[in-house]
């Protein structure tokens, strides 16, 4: 039996409402990435859960998507194919990488895709909110206030060798 949710209905509340989908192969991972984004961008953002990369990539193409977070790890190549389809063939998608597996091939895979943002966990809320934020170009829910400097510091990739 098929429990996978065939369609994630990905309509705005209000025309500047961003949406971002998350793919995640541990449930509980992205339903705490999920939960800790909506509460902290709140109106500004709906934040969704696809449940596998064939999911994600329906959503990516069918409906609209501004963010899509992904958690690639070794051994799942439909996730770094999602990665690759959406890059390349949806360039107006933003992807932002979130891995818990963070090794120097897969920087080196993404350094080649000349991705933008990738975090590894373990990661602070405020930092991969900052860093969503900074991706959308949305008001950047400012944790600095809270005697927090680092949050105007994100992680990125060295840069592109020749």
């Amino acid at each position: 039996m098929n429990t996978e949710i065939e369609h994630i209905p990905l309509t705005r509340s209000s025309p500047s409402m961003r949406q971002i989908l998350i793919v995640d192969d541990d449930a509980t991972s992205a339903l705490i990435t999920q939960r800790g984004l909506q509460a902290r961008l709140g109106a500004q953002a709906e934040v969704h859960i696809a449940s596998s990369a064939h999911l994600a990539w329906r959503c990516c193409a069918c409906e609209h998507v501004d963010l899509l977070i992904v958690d690639p790890h070794p051994g799942q190549q439909l996730l770094m194919a999602l990665i690759r389809a959406v890059h390349t063939t949806l360039p107006h998608i933003i992807v932002l990488v979130l891995t818990a597996y963070d090794t120097p091939r897969l920087r080196a895979e993404m350094r080649a895709l000349e991705m933008r943002y990738y975090f590894a966990k373990p990661i602070e809320l405020m930092y991969l909110v900052h860093g969503v934020c900074l991706a959308l170009g949305l008001d950047v829910a400012d944790d600095r206030a809270a005697g927090d400097s680092r949050a105007a510091h994100m992680p990125a990739l060295p840069a592109k060798q020749p």
